[in-house]
């Protein structure tokens, strides 16, 4: 059965089989070397695949060596064996069924305030309609690629922390364009990314927030490689780029902000964020 699982895990989630096609190339390749040979230990690089395939998004400052969480229940078997674009469609099916259940309802304004937190994930900020897809703790399930039931004008805040770099550029751009539509005149957006440019900027200098991130990778530019490609990442950001297209968009007065820095009361930011990894906070007004 577990064999028959990891075929369907590799299948639609095709990194987990290169990977363990890389590790075994690099061991056979290690074996044959007469000067390793009789030691028979893994490369650096056998081993760093070997954990990778083991272990394939840990969080900040983790070595890859240690134990990756046991989650209980159905959620941990789906996460064992179900990687990537399987789990993404599979959540993605089930939120589209709970779209159609409750078609033809729009969402309404929370004591006078009508606030989307986008791609909540498991964090809930009360006063606010939480919104992502099925597998997380979201009060409001919906596939953000559609059109939200919201009035036009309507909503007095939008705000997401890291979700921006995992949606690629145009279908950034498509969804700052419906959140202009949807918000009133004075709503401010903010949005929560991951500040590459903190990153390139230190692989430059070696200032070791690279290491310290991802501490035991082979090599400096293996270590920014996974910060940058991992959890599928599909967009980069700083604030030229932010401000740039939430100009273009139609928004006003971007600006950037560090955690904690906002106009909006209570500030919605995540202590989590600050503490692991550089975030970039943009805030823009609608005019």
């Amino acid at each position: 059965m577990r064999a028959r699982l990891r075929q369907l895990a590799n299948k639609a989630y095709p990194a987990v089989a290169e990977l363990s096609s890389a590790r075994r190339a690099i061991r056979l390749c290690a074996v044959s070397d007469p000067t390793t040979a009789p030691a028979r230990r893994p490369s650096t690089f056998a081993s760093y695949l070997s954990d990778m395939e083991r272990w394939p998004y840990p969080p900040e400052g983790t070595l890859l060596s240690s134990d990756p969480p046991v989650f209980p229940g159905w959620r941990g078997v789906v996460l064992r064996y179900v990687r990537g674009p399987a789990l993404l469609g599979a959540r993605t099916t089930v939120t589209r069924a709970a779209m159609i259940a409750r078609r033809g309802r729009r969402l309404e304004p929370v004591a006078g305030e009508l606030r989307l937190h986008l791609a909540s994930g498991d964090r809930v900020l009360p006063g606010w309609h939480n919104i992502d897809l099925a597998g997380s703790a979201a009060d409001f399930l919906w596939d953000l690629r559609r059109p939200l039931p919201v009035a036009p004008g309507s909503v007095t805040a939008v705000f997401s922390e890291h979700f921006m770099e995992h949606v690629p550029l145009p279908a950034a751009a498509q969804l700052f364009a419906q959140c202009f539509d949807l918000m009133a005149p004075g709503a401010i957006i903010r949005m929560g990314v991951p500040d590459f440019s903190e990153y390139f900027r230190d692989y430059a200098t070696g200032g070791g927030m690279i290491e310290r991130a991802r501490p035991g990778r082979p090599t400096r530019m293996v270590a920014l490689n996974e910060l940058v490609y991992s959890y599928g990442h599909a967009c980069l950001w700083d604030f030229e780029t932010m401000a740039g297209l939430l100009r273009e968009i139609g928004f006003v007065e971007p600006r950037e902000c560090r955690y904690g820095d906002s106009r909006l009361d209570p500030v919605p930011d995540w202590d989590y964020r600050s503490q692991h990894e550089p975030t970039l906070y943009v805030e823009a007004v609608r005019p």
